[in-house]
């Protein structure tokens, strides 16, 4: 085969292909490894029932804090946050907005929560809910306003917009989430 020319098509061909017009070497045997076993992580029955009950607690606030705004926007009306709380909560709340309903009070704009952290978890009794939360929130009041009905603010200008309120949320046998107490602590701005 020598002083025969290959076609520039055999050229790419053999190119691509990785050969050569020369006497082919032998490949080179690469050993096999066996694949490693992948181990499965053994997951802690306790530690996913906890991890689900904290997630269970962070979105049952993130509703309570949505159902606050909406009653308050309509004129505080403690009705619809019923189902949601417990301990002194309740008739703390129902005080405040049943004023709030007399002064004919409502709230402009929204409230938001961020930087939501789990202190404390309390599990309950096995098999039967009753496990508690205790939540730290950053509570932002930055964008909403309480006014009275001839548009003027209700509301003193002391203290800061964003600040860190404590929430526990208690878990109910019928798989309900509801909040206990809710601490505002202004000292601590967030």
């Amino acid at each position: 085969m020598r002083g025969r020319r290959l076609g520039a098509g055999a050229v790419l061909v053999c190119a691509l292909a990785g050969c050569t017009t020369s006497t082919p070497t032998p490949a080179a045997t690469v050993p096999s490894t066996a694949p490693t076993p992948v181990r499965s992580a053994t997951i802690d029955p306790a530690a996913a029932a906890q991890k689900q009950n904290v997630d269970d607690a962070r979105a049952a606030l993130a509703t309570f804090n949505d159902l606050t705004n909406s009653t308050a926007q309509a004129g505080y009306d403690a009705e619809p946050l019923s189902p949601m709380m417990t301990g002194e909560l309740r008739p703390a709340v129902i005080v405040a907005y049943r004023d709030y309903a007399e002064r004919k009070l409502k709230q402009t704009g929204t409230s938001t929560i961020d930087a939501v952290t789990m202190v404390k978890y309390e599990p309950g009794p096995a098999g039967a809910g009753k496990e508690r939360v205790t939540l730290d929130a950053c509570r932002d009041n930055s964008g909403i306003d309480v006014v009275t009905p001839d548009g003027k603010s209700a509301i003193s200008d002391e203290g800061p917009d964003r600040f860190v309120v404590t929430y526990v949320a208690a878990h109910q046998e019928d798989d309900r989430w509801t909040f206990d107490s809710a601490t505002p602590d202004r000292e601590r701005a967030c």
